[in-house]
């Protein structure tokens, strides 16, 4: 399987480590191809090592993966996933498997996009590669040639690293190129990957929790707490991996219901259907943090659009087809809207033309009736309601409106229960905003607890 004889440098994949994967993602691509090649050539294991270090200091603060060279001439070959996955190919692959190939470049051309951070969490973009990739594997178990190549690697590192690219295979649209990810996938080499590399992390995570998360600040208690009656929750948006604030949230809520013997839940805010959940539950549990319970937002889709017309009834909400930037202006300079006197009859019609998403129904959105003049900007009528055809990923075609997280959280919050809500104080100017929803729907009250 090596490339030749010959004497070759000892290289080593230095994969960093980190947390999460809101830094740049774990290089699965290159663990992959060196998993397999010590998988399927043992004595590779002679000019080949893998290292695991620490990815948010020191030489891996800005890198996922390099690869070092035990030749002091060429200490570091390459500094980056398609970098080293182009060396152990060249050093370790056959010749017929290596870059030179022209249609091996043509993969890359077709996947070049997905190297770009902004363009891989982009639907579309990933949408046309999975249809060029899957067109071309009609008639084809491997990318290149008749054996696995580095672009095989690198397209199954691109889809291990990327919660959109998951969700994309999962609406099961590309049968050839799930068919050839489920090979890829089920190899005793990327089993044994995925399982080290989570160990890696929890370990890695395990040793910073002396120096930095036991370093969280846990003063002070919740307000009107009742021993054995709290319950805390995490809302995060299903749109990908978990950032530093997230981990710092999900582990102060889930050491809060610990401490009095409460339940912690982990709802899913799922308001928007061009995003879709995958990773964080992962990430979570490499933190250590575990919901007792776990919900979606669209679990109370139905009741959430009860209380929209609620308000509308009420006098509370009402319909506006302002302009985009038009309304953004009139808030800033804390002027009504044109549409903020229109009748109950005239918010309701209106309402149901969004929720069917007829043409006339797209034209507006639906705003509570706070303060359009408040010193607060959030009170100034926020939209509570907007319209979006896109297929929902939980509920289908169902709904053509949904409610915005401003809505939604604190009216799910006193559904499920929650007593107080743990927030970071950047969110301080929509407490009132918060209280006010469950006030105009006379909702149980729900507690706020700001950190920094």
């Amino acid at each position: 399987m090596a490339a030749s004889s010959q004497q070759k440098d000892s290289l080593t994949l230095k994969i960093y480590l980190r947390p999460t994967t809101a830094l740049p993602p774990p290089a699965f691509g290159p663990l992959g191809l060196s998993s397999y090649l010590l998988d399927q050539e043992p004595s590779v294991a002679s000019n080949l090592r893998i290292e695991y270090e620490d990815g948010l200091t020191g030489p891996g603060k800005d890198k996922s993966c390099s690869i070092v060279s035990t030749n002091p001439d060429r200490a570091t070959q390459a500094t980056d996933s398609l970098d080293c996955l182009r060396l152990l190919a060249k050093t370790f692959l056959p010749a017929s498997s290596n870059t030179t190939d022209d249609q091996t470049e043509r993969i890359f051309k077709i996947l070049a996009p997905s190297f770009d951070p902004v363009q891989a969490k982009d639907m579309n973009t990933l949408t046309k590669i999975a249809n060029q990739i899957d067109h071309h594997l009609t008639l084809r178990t491997f990318l290149v040639g008749y054996s696995i190549s580095e672009t095989d690697w690198s397209l199954w590192g691109l889809i291990k690293s990327s919660s959109t690219f998951n969700a994309l295979l999962k609406r099961a649209q590309h049968p050839h190129l799930s068919r050839w990810f489920s090979f890829i996938d089920c190899l005793p080499s990327s089993k044994s990957t995925i399982t080290t590399l989570q160990d890696q992390i929890k370990n890695s995570v395990k040793g910073r929790s002396k120096a930095g998360v036991a370093s969280v600040n846990f003063d002070g208690g919740l307000p009107g707490a009742i021993k054995g009656q709290v319950v805390t929750r995490f809302p995060p948006e299903p749109s990908g991996y978990l950032h530093i604030g997230h981990c710092k949230a999900a582990i102060l809520n889930q050491h809060y219901a610990k401490i009095y013997d409460g339940k912690f839940l982990v709802r899913f805010d799922d308001t928007n259907p061009s995003k879709e959940k995958d990773a964080i539950l992962e990430d979570l549990g490499l933190l250590g943090v575990k919901g007792d319970r776990m919900s979606y937002t669209s679990d109370y889709f139905d009741q959430l659009y009860g209380y929209a017309t609620e308000m509308i009834s009420k006098g509370k909400a009402y319909c506006d087809d302002t302009e985009q930037e038009v309304m953004k202006n009139q808030r800033m300079a804390r002027q009504p809207s044109q549409r903020r006197d229109s009748t109950t009859e005239e918010n309701l019609s209106r309402f149901e033309e969004m929720k069917l998403g007829t043409p006339e129904g797209l034209r507006w959105c639906l705003r509570a009736k706070i303060r359009y003049d408040d010193l607060n900007g959030t009170l100034r009528d926020p939209v509570i309601y907007r319209c979006n055809v896109l297929p929902h990923h939980r509920t289908g075609e169902k709904w053509k409106i949904y409610p915005t997280y401003d809505f939604a959280c604190p009216i799910v919050d006193s559904i499920e229960g929650v007593t107080h809500a743990l927030r970071t104080n950047e969110y301080r100017d929509r407490n009132p905003q918060y209280w006010w929803m469950q006030e105009a729907l006379g909702l149980r009250r729900v507690e706020i607890k700001d950190f920094a």
